[in-house]
């Protein structure tokens, strides 16, 4: 199963990488994975929400395992911290598309 809609990387890479470096953010596990900062940042709620799942339960689970509430809580948490993060940075920089992304409203894995 992909995570990230550019096809970059799947289930099992993610897994792995959020197992075994114990990241602090998701985007930690997109550079991880694929050398570079995230793009778009859709996959990142899906990452927040398996390091979220594996915090708690203490195994990281599939990514079909996710519940809608943890795309939810995953995607509000992002939102929060790039808020914050934005606001801290100099009135010049501009901030990444990825935080631009949650905090214009989107929710990328939202379920209707």
């Amino acid at each position: 199963m992909q995570v990230c809609s550019c096809k970059s990387f799947n289930c099992a890479a993610t897994k792995e990488a959020i197992a075994t470096h114990k990241p602090n953010h998701a985007e930690e596990i997109h550079q991880i994975i694929r050398q570079e900062p995230p793009n778009c940042g859709r996959c990142l709620a899906t990452v927040e929400a398996l390091m979220a799942r594996q915090e708690s339960d203490g195994v990281v689970p599939d990514v079909l395992d996710l519940t809608p509430a943890d795309y939810e809580q995953a995607s509000q948490t992002l939102k929060e911290r790039f808020e914050a993060e934005i606001k801290a940075l100099p009135k010049d920089q501009k901030p990444p598309s990825y935080m631009r992304y949650y905090t214009q409203g989107n929710n990328p894995l939202k379920i209707k």
